[in-house]
């Protein structure tokens, strides 16, 4: 018999190569795996992340079109707009009235003027407004009517007064308010302004409101120019027009209608400032 000595070779020593392939399994390489260059240290993997680039691309199609339509809508927002004319932008422009007003006729209106006795100088420019419009539009000197209240709160009592006396067409009321410190700036204007409109309403005589409401001196002063865009001229040219209408609407009973109440008269003041009519008679005690 031939013997067979088998020699076993003692085991090798694992080097961290082949340790390295055996602990790790073979599969594909994934297609975000990054492979590092020799001279690159490895990037960390990002699976599982997005960019903004990805992200867009899953928006709907629609979905960005209405995006795009509400960028286009914010973008014409905040477009500078058009530079507009003085005309529109600032109002009239010097020296023109705001309202323009046709060929009146008031030889047979009979107007009344009531006016406060605060901002003298501003009131007496606005009332030379008015009287120069009636006179434009030739009401009679004998036909207007002129009278003072201590301020604006009282301008609607004695408006209604002059109004039940049934010796006037139409009533305008001037005055003055200047904005100060307080809440009474408010007040007054919210009284003034409804009072008057109460009164025509109530007794069927127009009520111009001709009451300066303004937040400084200035702003009454622009308002009370030596020219047409004195407000008080527009005021006149109101009175007159409200007049005919009133006049059209109730026919016989309008321009120069019926007697004065008994008791009340009023002192008649030409366009110069004289005043008319004998201040004898016991009946003219009460009145303006």
């Amino acid at each position: 018999r031939v013997g067979l000595r088998v020699r076993v070779a003692p085991p090798r020593a694992a080097t961290a190569t082949s340790l390295s392939r055996k602990l790790t399994p073979k599969s594909r390489a994934s297609p975000d795996a990054v492979t590092p260059t020799p001279h690159e240290a490895p990037r960390p993997r990002t699976e599982g992340l997005t960019t903004e680039r990805s992200e867009t691309k899953r928006i709907p199609k629609m979905m960005r079109f209405v995006v795009a339509l509400g960028a286009l809508g914010a973008a014409a927002a905040f477009r500078a707009p058009a530079r507009a004319s003085p005309r529109t932008a600032l109002g009239p422009l010097r020296g023109e009235p705001e309202v323009t007003f046709g060929d009146l006729d008031g030889s047979d209106v009979r107007v009344g003027i009531i006016n406060t006795r605060w901002n003298d100088d501003i009131i007496e420019s606005l009332k030379d407004g008015a009287m120069d419009a009636l006179k434009e539009c030739g009401v009679q000197e004998k036909n207007i009517f002129e009278t003072t209240v201590p301020g604006a709160f009282e301008l609607p009592l004695a408006s209604r007064y002059l109004a039940l006396s049934n010796t006037v067409d139409v009533i305008i009321s001037i005055g003055c308010l200047i904005k100060g410190d307080t809440m009474h700036f408010e007040y007054i204007c919210d009284a003034a302004s409804s009072g008057l409109m109460r009164v025509g309403l109530d007794t069927g005589v127009p009520c111009i409101f001709g009451v300066l409401t303004v937040l400084s001196k200035e702003q009454a002063e622009e308002r009370a120019k030596k020219d047409k865009t004195n407000s008080g001229y527009i005021w006149g040219k109101s009175a007159v027009e409200m007049a005919v209408l009133r006049s059209d609407a109730m026919g016989s009973r309008g321009v120069g209608g019926a007697g004065k109440v008994v008791g009340l008269d009023f002192t008649k003041t030409g366009l110069n400032g004289e005043k008319k009519g004998s201040s004898a008679d016991p009946k003219r005690k009460i009145g303006f």
